[in-house]
């Protein structure tokens, strides 16, 4: 092999385990958005009649408490910049979740977990200079992907994916 060939071939492989898991990471998030695009939103009647543990996604708008202000984000990643000790700055990043009603155009459908992901948050806001919170008002359009469980109050989700507006905004995203 010529020496060309062999410094080629020294600088790709140490690439390929990234090259790999990107194209992993790539698959999977197209095999989610695949099934999401399988999906079709269910109406509060509907959620009623399905199994424990069946996988639905619902639209709805979250819920607006008569005690909230709407400028608050019930949900939302927390992001808090600080020096690094090569004084770059980075952020440090952590979301709020919390349980929560969405109401769909035929009734309402308790979220009862805290453990989702948020995706597609629809505002910002910078409480602090050092600080921004990016999430979701009461009254947004969401999106909740996950499974059913019906306890002593009715039917419930326990959502894997909580992301602002529509299905298809989300599959847009």
């Amino acid at each position: 092999m010529s020496k060309r060939v062999m410094i080629a071939i020294a600088f790709l492989v140490p690439l390929l385990p990234l090259l790999a898991y990107f194209l992993l990471e790539t698959g999977a998030a197209s095999n989610a958005i695949a099934a999401v695009e399988r999906l079709e939103p269910q109406t509060a009647a509907q959620l009623s009649a399905l199994p424990d543990g069946q996988l639905v996604l619902i639209e709805g708008q979250l819920d607006l408490p008569s005690t909230q202000n709407l400028a608050s984000l019930p949900i939302y990643i927390v992001e808090d910049r600080y020096l690094d000790a090569d004084l770059s700055g980075q952020w440090m990043t952590h979301q709020v979740a919390t349980p929560f009603v969405a109401t769909l155009p035929d009734g309402s459908v308790r979220v009862i977990n805290q453990d989702y992901t948020l995706e597609n948050p629809l505002h910002t806001i910078e409480p602090q200079p050092l600080q921004r919170r990016t999430g979701l008002a009461f009254g947004d359009r969401v999106t909740v992907i996950g499974t059913i469980t019906h306890d002593v109050s009715g039917v419930a989700v326990q959502a894997r994916v909580v992301a602002g507006g529509t299905r298809a905004d989300y599959v847009a995203w």
